[in-house]
């Protein structure tokens, strides 16, 4: 093997994971908010935007819990 091609294939597979490393980093679910490519801040519309997301998802996930549902209150305080 000469020394050219030696040196190209430790180069390439140094590049190569290099770029798998970011991919992975890249494709973490909580890892993604903080790994951003912007230079600019996010402005304080933005920032509310992603909040409001943020909880539309929670909730879509977990919806409130309440003792009773409103029909059952009802039909209660009429039988009384």
């Amino acid at each position: 093997m000469s020394h050219l091609s030696l040196q190209m294939l430790t180069w390439g597979t140094i590049a190569g994971a290099v770029a798998s490393a970011v991919l992975l980093a890249a494709s973490d679910e909580g890892v993604g908010e903080s790994f951003n490519f912007d230079l600019e801040p996010p402005t304080l519309g933005q920032r509310a935007e992603q909040r409001l997301q943020n909880l539309r998802s929670e909730l879509v996930r977990e919806p409130p819990r309440a003792g009773r549902a409103p029909s059952q209150a009802a039909s209660s305080a009429a039988s009384r």
